[in-house]
């Protein structure tokens, strides 16, 4: 059976932003190039774009792939409120040179918006009419990263991230030392005020 098919989901970010001079987010780099390497073996393409901590994928591929994702996708704590907006039978794979192309098309965004009075972006809220236009949007765009290009953001996402965690893990440290020593002088000004009588 080669039906194939199309299906655009929305989801919602959980990590925290951490923000970027290369205008694609560290963490999105990340999950982006996991994808390309993941949907060779899953025989899916696709695209995907993010905004406003919102993810906004269409994927193409044979129903059954295309489910097997959704299903290990609804599991992946980095998103949440995963909410499939269209699915549909397609004749032929549309992303055929991407197995996950990433957009960047902030500025086509803004427009349709506009258009549609809208201030921010947010998926939720898109008649199946905004769905489409936005597919239609990601089909005719240029402004894409090569996989080179994925790589080498993720190699610097993984650097950016590690770095941030590693912070954090010092960062409880010193909350933990410095609370300790709190706990000691506490304990010590106690004792000294015992033996000097202070304290019966």
């Amino acid at each position: 059976m080669n039906e194939l098919m199309r299906v655009t989901y929305v989801s919602r970010s959980t990590f925290k932003p951490f923000g970027s001079q290369s205008g694609i987010e560290p963490n999105v780099a990340r999950i982006l190039s996991q994808s390309r390497r993941n949907n060779m073996h899953r025989n899916l393409v696709g695209v995907l774009y993010y905004g406003n901590g919102c993810f906004f994928q269409c994927l193409e591929g044979r129903p059954d792939d295309i489910d097997k994702l959704l299903e290990s996708l609804r599991r992946d704590p980095r998103h949440r409120d995963l909410e499939i907006l269209s699915r549909e039978p397609i004749e032929h794979l549309s992303f055929m040179d991407w197995n996950m192309k990433y957009v960047s098309v902030d500025q086509k965004v803004q427009e349709l918006l506009k258009r549609h009075n809208m201030k921010r972006f947010d998926p939720y809220q898109f008649s199946p009419e905004m769905i489409k236009h936005l597919v239609d949007v990601f089909h005719q765009s240029q402004e894409v990263l090569s996989p080179a290009e994925v790589e080498q953001h993720a190699d610097a996402a993984e650097a950016l991230i590690d770095s941030q965690e590693a912070k954090s893990r010092i960062d409880r440290i010193v909350a933990y030392v410095l609370g300790a020593i709190a706990v000691l002088g506490s304990m010590f000004m106690i004792n000294l005020a015992m033996a000097s009588g202070a304290i019966f």
